[in-house]
């Protein structure tokens, strides 16, 4: 049975206006000390010294010119003795101290800008993944909430593989497969009564195992909020009613053009696909293999929903099932 410790920064009189879980606070079957603070929430699991999960609330208000924290990173008191992690825990370790919620998203006071600092909103990315693409999918962020005035319900953290054993490094941090991050997009200042099945969705899901994410675009890792869920075992949205849930969650807010551009169909797959290469590797978007073909037809009914890559000689393209 989980265990769910519940870590207050808050006045319990104002937890019922608390805008980070507007859209519910995530759910697991994990064991989870989980911090509420002014800034953030987050779901942190002690075993892999991560969040497994952080979610806030983005508009135009959390913007000022305060500068960025020089410190180093800062223990989170207010977690277990036992589930602290430390600045000097990545040191060396060749990954950044990956934010959730960004640095920038934070600079109208001082203590807000340095909470984001706290190993509580920290996960270990890749340099490649966290100071360029991921980057770039803040920065579009970013603009959605300054130039559109939208208001917006994220959540972000790691994913692990299921089939293969955890990497720790200092055998204190659990160096995740990917990072995901789902964005819920709304008029500036509405709340969960405004969602509907027509909601903007975004949801990304990163490899934090392959450098050469660097060299691609945020949006060719688009996929849908159901195939985050599979891959984290974490249940997002429920606030929302479930006919709604499920609309949103199953859609897949990646735009994928038929074959002219892609040279991919049927594009998206069901049973086959036929890819323009007789040599060729797919992968799914945790970066894991699922087979390498030498024949442009390939199978694919037995390939969980998702989105795959496929490296051919011309370079990565992409398929959804």
């Amino acid at each position: 049975m989980k265990n769910i410790l519940l870590l207050f920064l808050l006045p319990l009189s104002v937890f019922s206006q608390y805008t980070h879980t507007e859209l519910g606070t995530p759910a697991s079957s994990y064991d989870l000390s989980i911090v509420f603070r002014t800034e953030f929430a987050s779901g942190v699991r002690c075993d892999l010294g991560v969040p497994i999960w952080v979610s806030y609330n983005l508009n135009k208000d959390w913007f000022g010119d305060v500068p960025r924290f020089t410190g180093n990173f800062i223990v989170d008191s207010l977690l277990p003795v036992d589930c602290r992690i430390r600045h000097s825990d990545y040191t060396n370790s060749g990954y950044d101290r990956g934010h959730m919620v960004r640095s920038l998203e934070r600079t109208r006071t001082v203590d807000q800008n340095k909470a984001t600092f706290r190993m509580s909103n920290i996960i270990p990315q890749l340099p490649e993944l966290n100071q360029q693409t991921w980057l770039r999918m803040e920065e579009y962020i970013e603009k959605l909430a300054l130039d559109s005035l939208k208001e917006m319900y994220i959540f972000a953290g790691p994913v692990y593989a299921k089939d293969k054993p955890y990497t720790f490094y200092n055998d204190k941090v659990a160096i995740p497969d990917s990072c995901y991050k789902i964005v819920v997009v709304l008029p500036y200042g509405s709340k969960k009564d405004a969602v509907n099945e027509h909601t903007e969705v975004i949801a990304c899901m990163f490899p934090n195992n392959a450098p050469d994410v660097k060299n691609h675009h945020w949006t060719t890792y688009k996929t849908t909020i159901d195939h985050i869920e599979q891959s984290t075992g974490i249940d997002f949205l429920w606030e929302i009613p479930k006919s709604i849930q499920d609309v949103l969650e199953g859609r897949s807010s990646t735009s994928v053009p038929n074959n002219s551009q892609l040279l991919i169909y049927p594009n998206p797959a069901t049973d086959y696909v036929v890819i323009p290469s007789e040599n060729f590797t797919v992968y799914n978007s945790l970066g894991f293999v699922v087979g390498t073909y030498t024949y442009s037809k390939i199978d694919v009914s037995a390939l969980p929903k998702g989105v795959y890559f496929v490296r051919t000689e011309n370079g990565l393209i992409k398929f959804v099932k």
